[in-house]
This record gives C-alpha cells, sequence and structure tokens, in this order.
C-alpha cells in the first residue's frame, strides 16, 4: 500500500503527535501512523521498512525524547537513504544546530508546530502536495443546494444524502480555508447541518471542533455525543475520539478529587495546629475524615494519631489503628510506626489487665484462706487460688499446691499438690521450692 507521508515520532511525545496527525488525516491526506509503540522485534523492523519505503516523504518529530530514541532516528537515517523528502517538525522549540540531526542534515528548515503560522505554512504546504482533488466553490454549493432544496418539496433518502454531503464538503472548505477565508463558525454551521442528516464524518468533524473550542465553545459533552454518533457508524477516528474523551474526562474528575482531598487535608492541618484560624481539633477531625475518605494517606494518618490521642474525637484505639492501616497500606512511614504503637498498647492493655485480674483473685483468695473481712473459707479461697494460679500467678500457684498437700477447701491430692508446687518453683518461688522439698518424704 502506498502513503503520501509516514510519520517518525517518539512514542512518548504520543499525546502531542496525535492530534496533529489527525488534523492532516482529515485532510484527505494518507499517513503511516503508528500507535501501538512496539518498536522492537523482526517483523516489525520489516513493517518500518515497508512503509517507508512506500511512502513519498516523512514528518519526524524532533523532540528531546525523539533524540533520546535509537528507533525514530534509525527510521530518519533510513529514510534519508531512500532519498525520501523529510520535514523536520520541532516539538520542543529550536532543534540543536550541532546535534544529531544538525550532523546528518546540516542546515534545514523545519517547522515549529507551536508557531500557528508556521503550522498553517505546513498545512498548506501538505494539501497543495498531496490534494489533488479539486472541489467547487462555495458560491457553487449554496446555488446547488438552493436548486435542490427549492425543485424538490418531498426530499427522499438519495437527496438526502446528497444533501449532507454538500453541507460537510463545504464546512471541509471554511475549516481548511479551501477557496474561502478559513472561518471555523461557519464550518460549524455546516458540519451541524450535515451532522443532523446523519453523516459520519461531519459528526467526527463536529465533535472535533466541540473537543477543541474551535468556531464554538469548547464543550466535551456534545464532542463525547457527536463522536459517539460517528463512531457508531464505524467512523475510526471518532472511535479514537471518543476514547480521547473518556480518558481526558476521567483524568479531569481524578484531578479534581485529588484538588479536593489536598484542601481538605491541609484545611485540616490549619485547624489543628491553628495556622490562620484559631485552632479547633474537632474541625480539624472533620476535615481529615472527608479527606481519609477520599485515601489521602496523610490524612488518614493525622485522622489515626486523632483517634489514638483522643484529639478532636472520643480516644479510640480500634479507629486510630484502622486509618494507620489504610494509611500505612500507601506507604507512609509514620503511620507504619503508629501501627506498632498501637499494637503494642493494645498487647500492654491486654497484660495488664490480665495482672489485674490474677492479682484480684489471688487476693481475694488470701482474704477467704485467713478470714480477712469475710467469713473463713477454704473451699471459696480454693476457687479463687484455681483462676489466678492458671493465669501464671506464682503465690496463688504455690497456696494452691498447699491447699492440695494439706486438704483443705480440696480433696487432698499430692500429685496436684506436687503439680502447683512445681508451676511456682519454675517461677522463682522459695516456698514452692520447700514445698516440693517435703513432699518427697511423702510420695
Amino acid at each position: 500500500m502506498k502513503y503520501d507521508i509516514f510519520i517518525s515520532y517518539s512514542r512518548k511525545d504520543i499525546d502531542i503527535v496525535r492530534p496533529i496527525v489527525e488534523e492532516i488525516q482529515r485532510m484527505g491526506i494518507n499517513v503511516w501512523f503508528d500507535i501501538t509503540g512496539v518498536e522492537s522485534g523482526q517483523e516489525f523492523d520489516e513493517k518500518i521498512i515497508a512503509a517507508i519505503g512506500n511512502s513519498d516523504s516523512m514528518l519526524f518529530f524532533y523532540s528531546k525524547n525523539a533524540m533520546r530514541s535509537e528507533w525514530t532516528k534509525n527510521e530518519v537515517l533510513y529514510a534519508k537513504r531512500r532519498k525520501k523528502i523529510v520535514r523536520p517538525v520541532t516539538l520542543d522549540g529550536e532543534i540543536d544546530d550541532v546535534g544529531w540531526f544538525a550532523f546528518h542534515f546540516g542546515q534545514i528548515d523545519y517547522v515549529d508546530i507551536k508557531n500557528s503560522l508556521q503550522k498553517d505554512k505546513l498545512f498548506d504546504n501538505l494539501k497543495s502536495h498531496y490534494v489533488k482533488t479539486p472541489t467547487p466553490t462555495p458560491a457553487d454549493k449554496n446555488k446547488e443546494i438552493q436548486k435542490s432544496t427549492s425543485t424538490n418539496s418531498t426530499v427522499s433518502p438519495t437527496s438526502n444524502v446528497t444533501e449532507a454531503q454538500k453541507q460537510y464538503e463545504l464546512g471541509v472548505q471554511y475549516y481548511y480555508g479551501k477557496g474561502v477565508s478559513r472561518d471555523f463558525a461557519k464550518a460549524v454551521e455546516c458540519y451541524i447541518k450535515a451532522a443532523n442528516q446523519g453523516h459520519a464524518k461531519a459528526q467526527y468533524e463536529l465533535g472535533y471542533c466541540y473537543e477543541k473550542g474551535q468556531g464554538v465553545a469548547k464543550n466535551l459533552a456534545k464532542a463525547k455525543c457527536w463522536y459517539g454518533k460517528a463512531a457508531a457508524q464505524g467512523d475510526k477516528l471518532a472511535k479514537k475520539g471518543l476514547a480521547r474523551i473518556v480518558e481526558s474526562t476521567d483524568h479531569a474528575a481524578t484531578a479534581i478529587t485529588k484538588t479536593k482531598r489536598e484542601q481538605q487535608y491541609e484545611l485540616g492541618v490549619q485547624y489543628y495546629y491553628g495556622k490562620g484560624v484559631s485552632r479547633d481539633f474537632v474541625k480539624a477531625v472533620e476535615c481529615y475524615t472527608k479527606a481519609a475518605n477520599q485515601g489521602h494517606s496523610k490524612a488518614q494518618y493525622e485522622l489515626g494519631y486523632c483517634y489514638e490521642k483522643g484529639q478532636g474525637v472520643a480516644k479510640n484505639l480500634a479507629k486510630a489503628e484502622y486509618w494507620y492501616g489504610k494509611a500505612a497500606a500507601q506507604g507512609d512511614e509514620l503511620a507504619k510506626k503508629g501501627l506498632t504503637r498501637i499494637v503494642e498498647s493494645t498487647d500492654h492493655a491486654a497484660t495488664a489487665i490480665a495482672k489485674t485480674k490474677r492479682e484480684q483473685q489471688y487476693e481475694l483468695g488470701v482474704q477467704y484462706y485467713y478470714g480477712k473481712g469475710v467469713s473463713r473459707d477454704f473451699a471459696k479461697a480454693v476457687e479463687c487460688y484455681t483462676k489466678s494460679a492458671k493465669q501464671g500467678h506464682a503465690k496463688a500457684q504455690y497456696e494452691l499446691g498447699y491447699c492440695y498437700e494439706k486438704g483443705q477447701g480440696v480433696a487432698k491430692n499430692l500429685a496436684k499438690a506436687e503439680y502447683w508446687y512445681g508451676k511456682a518453683s519454675a517461677q522463682g518461688d522459695k516456698l514452692a521450692k520447700k514445698g516440693l522439698k517435703r513432699l518427697e518424704n511423702q510420695l
């Protein structure tokens, strides 16, 4: 297949290059333009070689990214060896006059795509070189449209298609300034008439105008609508435009969300530290919560800290652990430390509670054993000693062993006495050690 132009560029510049190439395609110029991003493999090499060989010329998009790409430079050098016309278009301003391009091509005119006059001149040059089909003048078009309208009170499907095509072509003339002064607004008027009659290309062009704000106020919703209509008819450029709109809309929504949550976080910081406002932990927590719920890691950490310390909200270690966990999952180092701190403090608290309970049971056992403030009751003493001993209380273990040795509050059982003396002795209880020696003579 023959091509008018081979597009050579760095795939890193695709977001800049693609809209330019689409404008060239809409002129009716046949281009070879790869958007796969694949830059290796024998099969692809052969495709590139064939495409350059079958192209009349090359449009080379010069940029820092292109100069870092050996693949792109090889494309340009191969086109030069094949004696193809290479038109350099710079994306970064001036071309380095002592660098790679200057070394291989010397002094050569280039187009700065950011310069609208240079860009228009390039497009005019491409149109005059590759767009050969003559088109009627706008006056002739209008005469034909008026004649068609006046002679047909009922428009048949065929005439409807013809009228839509005429309006589309007239729109193209106004858009590109073919035989008339370039006028985006009039182009849009014509595209609308054709698009409303179901003309796919006109629908695409109208979508593009709405996307870029050419001849009409920029409106991505309407651009999406018209791209969708054209895409439904199989228009490939419209499908790309539709994907572009969806992607940009998603990016915009993400950016707005990020901005809002960042604002809430920063406002929370202001309230927490009293920066420019009265210090208010409650309001700080409100702001942190809004940002944290939207995934802001720093806000999640700060909210966890407030719950840990009870600042602006009731102290709640479970919630502190939850928010620290959220932030830590995003790599926040302070949150990781906070999470460790919460886990340790929770463990310590649980240990302290356990120690308190077993100590209380031991002391209650002592009261029942010696009748301190209560009626003396060996059985109840044994119940309390047992609860405390099972939780590792050394003195309770000794006392329980003694009760089993003497048969106080429980049936005498030297084996169990030895068991509990052994438990207490293992923790260093001296009386328990003596108890074990005493049992040696009895067992």
